[in-house]
């Protein structure tokens, strides 16, 4: 856990390490830290990581901008703090721990009071960087960028509605795509249980345009989405679904493994005419 805490905090270190340092997050410290059975030593370790982390404001600040406001990246620290939160109340984020699982009383208590401090430290880091802005006086102090370019899926998700990424001053830009995130990801979540509801939600948000190009670009390009059900909604034979298929930004005609082929072929071929419309392998 030294070698974790030493990648997070050190700046050096995240600056080059930006999806491993999600990975450690997701696999490791979230990990432990929500699970019933990791028991009390792999917890408390965690939170110390966390104390330490939450202890700095530009390591809070950092992870908020690179990781929250990127597209392509999870939620970083909206679930640490979600986490501390649950361990706060009862010494674990998931369920409470039975006393077969070797957390007894007062090591709850223990863990409750380290999520509570490391709480405590992430609002004293975040008042600091924020009287850190005032004591500017208006003058102005270079933003943290993040690491990766911040991206869309097609040329409508690109832009908002009125404004361009260029016209947002620095807060504006880190807020938009935070709300263009969060609707992405819901609307990842209803692609996944009904693809046409997915889209449009999608749609309605200004998130993309409801053309075969952008859709295509959309099933392409993010990763959450049900592979399963991807094949299953270019399979329908309705219009739509055929013009998608074919659109250049599919391109599964250029698809470099047989596999994402042999995925489509199948998944196409309960439609009564498959080979109308099955793209040359």
């Amino acid at each position: 856990m030294e070698m974790v805490e030493m990648v997070v905090v050190r700046k050096s270190f995240r600056a080059i390490l930006k999806r491993e340092i999600a990975d450690i997050f997701q696999s490791v410290i979230f990990r432990f830290l929500d699970s019933p059975t990791a028991g009390y030593g792999r917890r408390r370790v965690v939170l110390e990581v966390l104390s330490t982390t939450c202890s700095d404001p530009q390591t809070l600040t950092d992870m908020f901008l690179n990781y929250d406001c990127d597209m392509d990246s999870i939620h970083v620290f909206e679930q640490m703090i979600t986490s501390l939160c649950s361990a706060a109340q009862d010494g674990v984020s998931g369920p409470i721990a039975t006393p077969e699982e070797g957390i007894s009383g007062g090591e709850t208590g223990q863990l409750r009071t380290a999520a509570l401090k490391a709480l405590v430290l992430s609002l004293k880091s975040l008042r600091a960087w924020c009287s850190s802005l005032e004591e500017t006086d208006g003058h102005e102090i270079d933003p943290v960028e993040p690491q990766q370019e911040l991206s869309g899926v097609g040329s409508a998700l690109e832009r908002s509605a009125s404004m361009t990424t260029q016209e947002l001053d620095e807060t504006a830009r880190f807020q938009e795509t935070l709300r263009r995130k969060k609707i992405l990801e819901e609307g990842v979540q209803r692609f996944n249980a009904k693809p046409k509801a997915g889209i449009e939600y999608l749609a309605s948000h200004g998130y993309l345009n409801a053309t075969a190009e952008e859709i295509a670009s959309l099933l392409k390009n993010v990763r959450d989405l049900d592979a399963t059900v991807v094949g299953e909604y270019l399979g329908e034979a309705d219009e739509m679904s055929l013009e998608v298929l074919n659109s250049p930004r599919q391109n599964l005609e250029r698809e470099p493994t047989f596999i994402a082929h042999a995925r489509v072929a199948l998944k196409l071929a309960a439609v009564t005419e498959p080979s109308s419309i099955l793209p040359p392998l």
